[in-house]
């Protein structure tokens, strides 16, 4: 994806936040110019003498449904500040199980500072962001134990897996620590169960694309 802010002068790389199901966060060719506005935790409280009508709006990544709020005030985008309590737990509520556009976007606090985007002063900024969904083919890896057993491994299997790659609510970003966790494990299992005779033949299955 093609993604940035511009700020005045200055131009910032931003990082897309997942799709909301196959709708990625894009906007015009020519972006959308907007006033910017930093509500901090974006409760209603933090709007208080801000108009999120057709703005960007930016806010801290850490709580709960607040970009929704913006989107349903009338913001034209959302950018999400990253902090110190960020986990999978607040991001459930940053995408939809709907094919809607809703550009929002993600931006580390050091950067949000670098470029005066935390100022509290209203300013105009440009966001702009471009994705495609592109073909690709995925690999899956699979090791088989035989069964001892004949008529049991004939018809019959145990099947361990797991699926190798990663996504999270910032896929650019997602270090897939769940899933290098998992495939440790089934790893594991398998070092742990080479050189016995299982009855029913195991499968071994590391698996590509979120399969």
């Amino acid at each position: 994806p093609e993604c940035s802010i511009t700020l005045g002068k200055t131009t910032t790389r931003l990082h897309p936040l997942r799709p909301n199901m196959m709708q990625a966060p894009v906007t015009p060719p020519e972006g959308i110019t907007a006033p910017l506005l930093y509500v901090q935790a974006g409760g209603l409280k933090d709007y208080k003498g801000k108009d999120p009508r057709g703005a960007i709006v930016a806010m801290d990544f850490s709580h709960y449904k607040n970009g929704s709020r913006a989107f349903s005030l009338g913001a034209a985008a959302v950018i999400y500040i990253g902090d110190d309590r960020m986990s999978s737990v607040y991001s459930q509520q940053k995408y939809l199980h709907l094919n809607v556009n809703l550009p929002r976007f993600y931006l580390s606090r050091a950067e949000a500072e670098q470029v005066g985007l935390l100022s509290g002063t209203v300013a105009t900024a440009t966001v702009k962001s471009k994705a495609r969904w592109p073909v690709v083919v995925g690999s899956n890896i699979v090791a088989f134990l035989n069964g001892s057993e004949p008529v049991a491994s004939k018809h019959e299997a145990i099947v361990f897996s797991s699926n190798y790659d990663s996504m999270g609510i910032v896929p650019e970003l997602s270090k897939g620590a769940r899933q290098a966790a998992n495939c440790a494990a089934l790893l594991e299992t398998a070092r742990k169960l080479h050189g016995t005779k299982p009855s029913r033949t195991l499968v071994f299955a590391f698996l590509d694309n979120k399969a």
